[in-house]
């Protein structure tokens, strides 16, 4: 069964199908065993729902709420556990750290290597770029007016 019959299905226990609806639906439970026990599951459902006991709230359910949320946030109680299984006090003479630096040599080797990693990939990627200039500098030749070692050959051709 689809979606969409079961969302007629759920119509047809709710009332709200118009007669031509109902009887389309009523001879599709005749012949079809499958729907007709999906409709009796879905009644003994509602019938259940309906018997369970129903709780009532206070008029001040809402405010005694806030105001308990407030006088919390206001004076935490000393023995309340906030986070984690933490209570205010542990919170409050726990110092305040803003960065946590990791403790030993490795975690900084690794930071240091993947920054050199990092320099070197980036330095290499330029290196086609720029060694024809190199040459041109290393010969003692001039590089062509208004041009710098770092610009490449097609911009230059573009400027000129």
């Amino acid at each position: 069964m689809s979606d969409e019959s079961d969302d007629i299905l759920s119509a047809y226990l709710d009332g709200e199908l118009n007669a031509d609806e109902r009887a389309a639906v009523e001879a599709r439970l005749a012949a079809d065993p499958a729907s007709q026990a999906l409709v009796d599951d879905l009644r003994r459902c509602r019938q259940q729902i309906r018997a369970l006991p129903r709780a009532a709230l206070g008029r001040d359910f809402a405010d005694r709420v806030l105001r308990r949320a407030e006088r919390q946030m206001l004076a935490p109680d000393s023995g309340a556990t906030i986070v984690g299984g933490a209570t205010a006090d542990a919170l409050r003479d726990r110092p305040a750290t803003l960065l946590r630096l990791p403790r030993g040599r490795r975690p900084w080797v690794y930071a240091g290597l993947a920054i050199a990693a990092a320099l070197l990939v980036m330095f290499t990627s330029q290196l086609d770029r720029v060694a024809p200039r190199l040459d041109q500098v290393a010969q003692n030749r001039p590089l062509p007016q208004g041009e710098l070692i770092a610009d490449s050959p097609t911009t230059s051709a573009a400027t000129a």
